[in-house]
């Protein structure tokens, strides 16, 4: 074997000094999918629903501020947090109270301007799933697949009924459709991923991911094909879904392979475009 050098003095064991936070630079999501999950139902509506006014920047101010809220959030909820730098925490406390702020102010904004006295209460309710998935995190367990689907339901339920009432005014049917289907899009991607990453986890149960992923997927064929059946929505979202179910039936079909996180990811997005134009196709025809 070789002989190491011999150490010339000491040895420095300290680590080096982490690098300065950025006061400018809020705390971004790391989960990139998480921003189509935000702006894909907030821009179905808008061009479907849509008015040429204040509303829109200021409501899209709301919504992104809260949305960026919750990553300080969730951080200062993980068990870890206790042992964080006083520095950090002071910093993720800082930009909850801006990112707070905005969201009140914008939204107030939006309730005097516009009377859109309703507006609180939506924001109630989109609150109790986003509290859930900060309790999860807490409790690390907000990888389950209960823990993603409240994740989801919070972010399409500001997303869809949110907007649309802005725009419209008004909360009828069409409000909760559009949240229905949305939650519906987006929940297909934690069932197909964790089937995807299965094999290649030794904590995961590749049989029973599979089978999940088929029933809901197959749950999601009938609720699609039961809304334009009852007309409740134009069959053009059946477009809008073909792709993530061919996609579907496609995985469950194929055994053994790679695993390309990056690959699947730019695919989800790809999707995600798609159904976006569809579901504005479908919304405007119907």
């Amino acid at each position: 074997m070789l002989n190491r050098p011999a150490q010339s003095g000491p040895v420095n064991t300290t680590r080096p000094p982490h690098k300065p936070i950025p006061v400018w630079r809020p705390p971004i999501p790391k989960e990139h999918g998480a921003w189509a999950l935000l702006y894909g139902p907030f821009v179905i509506t808008l061009l479907a629903f849509g008015r040429a006014d204040w509303r829109t920047p200021l409501f899209l101010l709301a919504l992104t501020s809260l949305f960026l809220a919750h990553e300080p959030l969730s951080r200062l909820a993980r068990p870890s947090s206790a042992s964080t730098a006083p520095a950090r925490q002071a910093y993720w406390h800082r930009w909850i109270m801006l990112e707070m702020a905005a969201t009140l102010a914008s939204g107030s904004l939006l309730i005097w301007l516009y009377e859109l006295w309703i507006l609180p209460l939506i924001g109630l309710i989109a609150a109790v799933p986003y509290l859930i998935h900060l309790r999860l995190v807490s409790r690390r367990q907000e990888r389950l697949v209960a823990g993603e689907l409240l994740g989801i339901l919070g972010l399409t339920a500001a997303g869809a009924p949110a907007t649309y009432y802005v725009m419209q005014q008004r909360l009828d049917s069409t409000a909760w459709l559009l949240l229905l289907v949305n939650f519906l899009y987006f929940s297909s991607a934690v069932f197909y991923v964790k089937m995807r990453v299965s094999p290649f986890s030794r904590k995961e149960d590749e049989r029973q991911r599979r089978r999940q992923c088929l029933i809901f997927h197959l749950f999601l064929l009938a609720s699609v094909t039961a809304l334009v059946a009852a007309k409740l929505s134009h069959p053009l979202i059946l477009l809008a879904f073909a792709p993530i179910l061919i996609r579907a039936f496609w995985g469950l079909s194929q055994r053994g392979g790679r695993l390309n996180l990056k690959r699947i990811g730019y695919g989800e997005v790809a999707f995600t475009v798609l159904f976006v134009v569809f579901s504005v196709w479908a919304w405007r025809a119907g």
